[in-house]
């Protein structure tokens, strides 16, 4: 049995994938909200949960002279305990949660210590039935209720562990890592013969498994890069086969070096063989026109500093989300707690927190990522300028500036650049009282048609007013010239040449507005003719 359980014991070790050196290598290389980095995350997260299981089962069955007996015990108890804690121990924490969480969301000591000592309840609990403490200790965290608590638990330990604990476990793992007992040709021949043939098999599987499913050569080969990624996780393994006598030092000390090896070379050669350029081509673009009047509307809101969110929560606000027309918002990058609010006081809104870590050269990327992958139908931007004390606008950030052009160009639905003069609502919003004079200027154009279209909608709020102003050309007005090149730091006056067909597309907009509104007293309609 022991011989046997070595062999299982070993192939798990080879064939597992370490989710967290897997997320490191995909930050580093910007990756991570790529379609390759979700697959392998996803896979990564499988493997490492089939693996935790397979190697704490294997090691604790070999640990018993009867079999049968041992597996019945093992199978049955683990599961009454998985379902006691996810029926009973989750509900507790969660009672536990809002009892110890008073409004400022401030958890206490008290609670904190509570907790830990449930992790080692639950280690000693899975070691009493047979099985490794680890595996009651990642069934704690399995269960454990997202929410303030596990905010503040990680935020508090991640430190500590990650930067004491986790150190120490690979300095353990290290000293009882024996290179001398690696002697003679022939066990050097088989460490070589694992290095090679472990990576190479699961790498070529990977492939065969990607093409089958239509995936370019290129990104198959970088996946199955990704998923020979070793680390914690399988270091776990090897300590818990170590110290139950299941692997040797020699055995040991093999798997410890092919790991070194593999983590080694992964990164240097998946930078050298996989360079994807997102090239931003949708099929089919998105815009508020397209989106069904009775439906769903999934905007994004791009975020930058804490000073932008409230001018953008009070836009979404003020956009009436009802029960027939909710609104699903996706805040990207920092300010979460804030668009968090705003689903906790407004009805019908969803709100989903994104984050992104890119420097401004490639941000657009992610930004025009997203409405591919999250069928967004609207982007707001914040402007690049910010209001001052005495009412003037200054440049925050000049590479905000570019950041905005390049999603102007490259974005797969509308977007819209907020400019922050005031607009603030944060007790009205909790009040739900917010009001506010809206005024669309019309010169004409797709453009103008969604942003009328979007009036629209903050109108049905019961206490917005709409006025819309559309500006004809006179007799003596200039007839403007189609401009091929266009400088993005020029500041001169832009000049808008509309077609036949926008022209008649325009009346039609404007004619359907106008019939909806016609009996409120809340809007206006004015027609300018302007020669300049």
């Amino acid at each position: 049995m022991r011989e046997d359980t070595f062999l299982i014991v070993l192939s798990i070790s080879l064939s597992v994938t370490a989710l967290l050196v897997v997320s490191r290598i995909l930050s580093e290389l910007r990756l991570l909200d790529m379609e390759i980095g979700k697959i392998v995350r996803s896979a990564a997260l499988v493997n490492n949960t089939f693996e935790a299981a397979f190697v704490v089962f294997v090691i604790s069955l070999a640990e018993s002279q009867t079999v049968f007996s041992s597996t019945l015990w093992v199978i049955v108890s683990s599961r009454i305990f998985i379902v006691f804690s996810i029926f009973v121990v989750r509900p507790g924490i969660s009672w536990l949660a809002r009892r110890g969480t008073p409004e400022d969301e401030h958890v206490t000591n008290f609670t904190i210590s509570i907790v830990l000592g449930g992790v080692m309840i639950f280690g000693f609990t899975s070691d009493s039935i047979g099985v490794h403490p680890s595996f009651g200790a990642f069934v704690f965290g399995l269960v454990f209720p997202n929410g303030p608590l596990a905010v503040t638990l990680l935020e508090r330990l991640d430190d500590f562990i990650t930067g004491f604990l986790l150190p120490l476990f690979f300095v353990t793992s290290g000293l009882k890592t024996n290179v001398s007992k690696i002697q003679g040709a022939s066990t050097w021949f088989t460490l070589f013969m694992a290095s090679i043939l472990s990576p190479v098999g699961k790498a070529a599987g990977t492939v065969l498994v990607a093409l089958s499913v239509k995936m370019p050569f290129c990104e198959g080969f970088a996946l199955g890069l990704l998923m020979n990624s070793k680390g914690l996780t399988e270091l776990i393994g090897l300590n818990h086969g170590k110290d139950q006598k299941v692997i040797d030092d020699t055995a040991y000390a093999m798997m410890v070096i092919t790991t070194i090896l593999m983590n080694a070379v992964i990164t240097p050669l998946l930078i050298q063989i996989y360079r994807p350029a997102r090239k931003f081509v949708p099929h089919k673009r998105r815009t508020i026109q397209k989106t069904k009047a009775d439906a769903e509307m999934p905007i994004l809101g791009c975020i930058h500093t804490p000073r932008n969110a409230p001018t953008i929560i009070s836009l979404l606000e003020a956009s009436h989300p009802t029960k027939k027309t909710p609104i699903s918002v996706f805040s990207l990058v920092m300010i979460t707690n804030a668009f968090k609010t705003l689903e906790q006081h407004t009805s019908f809104v969803s709100v989903q927190s994104l984050t992104s870590i890119s420097p401004y050269s490639t941000m657009h990327e992610e930004i025009c990522n997203l409405p591919e992958d999250k069928r967004v139908a609207f982007i707001i931007l914040p402007f690049h300028k910010q209001l001052t004390v005495d009412g003037a606008m200054e440049s925050a950030n000049s590479k905000i500036q570019m950041l905005n052009q390049n999603v102007l160009v490259n974005a797969p639905c509308s977007v819209s650049i907020l400019v922050d003069r005031g607009l603030s609502g944060s007790k009205s919003l909790i009040a739900g009282q917010a009001s506010h004079n809206i005024a669309v200027l019309f010169f004409g154009g797709p453009d103008d048609r969604e942003a009328l279209l979007y009036a629209m909608r903050m109108s049905e709020h019961p206490g917005n007013s709409l006025n819309v102003i559309r500006f004809f050309p006179g007799l003596n007005a200039v007839e403007p010239t189609m401009d091929q090149s266009h400088d993005l730091n020029d500041t001169g006056i832009l000049t808008l040449q509309i077609g036949e067909q926008d022209k008649q597309l325009d009346d039609d907009c404007i004619k359907e507005f106008r019939m909806m509104k016609a009996t409120e007293v809340s809007f206006s309609y004015i027609e300018k003719v302007v020669n300049n």
